[in-house]
């Protein structure tokens, strides 16, 4: 047997060892340890777990930077995308994807609208010289979004009018979580108020109702202007107040302005036809 391998542990001296690693992190960086629903990992799991988060605070403790092309361990054989021909690219993205995976560096897109050249493209000229965490941890993979780096806001925008304004106003029980909303709020054409005010305002629309679903919502249009960003669409919601059936459609605007100090849009103004709040 080779002297470097060791025989493994048995289950007591497993749990014996992961009793220790526990104290260690518990004492050196104020960990806490507890179960999923009553529940603990096998002793041989749980210690390969242990150690993975013991690596890893050795390392982030060390705080080594390295670039991403360094990470991946320098290859020379992906071409700049000026080279390749068009019918070359997919499988050229296929193979330059794996092999970052293989390295723990892993690249994606949010918009539907990022092609696989771009992302080709992007990785050898752009992110291949990005400083990332030089952490070796087994199974850690660090992950890059293309959008943190090119948000495109038509896309994030439209997305955000429906899911995180239209449905969280045609919906009783969704929760008042708006992310997306500014200090202050313009619905249908009213004055400006806080978005205290505001959500207090929908939240009484949505009291009045038994039930409130958005049946649909389409956006059919959104411009991006000099300060701000306008999606505009149509829906259709049914709801009901006792016996009473109640139908809404009609063309709906949201405004979003960008705030320069945050780095992103916020929702403004709100215009939904066929509403009374």
């Amino acid at each position: 047997m080779n002297e470097d391998q060791q025989e493994p542990l048995n289950p007591e001296d497993l749990e014996a060892e992961n009793t220790f690693l526990k104290m260690k992190m518990m004492l050196e960086n104020g960990a806490q340890f507890g179960t999923m629903d009553g529940a603990s990992l096998p002793p041989d799991l749980e210690n390969a777990f242990l150690k993975n988060i013991m690596a890893f605070e050795q390392q982030f403790q060390q705080q080594k930077t390295t670039t991403v092309f360094a990470k991946i361990g320098k290859p020379t054989r992906f071409k700049p995308i000026a080279e390749l021909r068009p019918d070359e690219i997919e499988a050229a993205w296929r193979e330059l994807d794996a092999h970052m995976q293989d390295h723990g560096v892993q690249l994606s897109a949010i918009s539907p609208n990022v092609s696989t050249a771009e992302l080709y493209r992007f990785t050898i000229e752009e992110l291949f010289e990005h400083d990332m965490d030089d952490m070796d941890v087994p199974g850690m993979t660090s992950h890059f979004t293309y959008d943190e780096f090119y948000p495109d806001y038509k896309y994030d925008n439209t997305r955000y009018a429906i899911d995180e304004c239209l449905a969280l106003i045609f919906n009783k029980d969704a929760p008042d979580m708006w992310l997306w909303l500014k200090n202050e709020v313009c619905l249908n054409n009213s004055n400006m108020m806080p978005r205290d005010e505001f959500i207090a305002l929908v939240e009484r629309f949505k009291s009045v109702h038994d039930s409130l679903t958005l049946v649909s919502a389409e956006a059919t249009d959104c411009q991006i202007l000099e300060t701000n960003c306008v999606v505009k669409g149509t829906y259709a919601a049914t709801g009901s107040a006792g016996l009473q059936q109640l139908n809404y459609e009609g063309q709906w605007t949201v405004t979003f302005y960008f705030d320069d100090n945050a780095g992103y849009y916020g929702i403004q103004q709100i215009q939904i036809e066929g509403v009374n709040f």
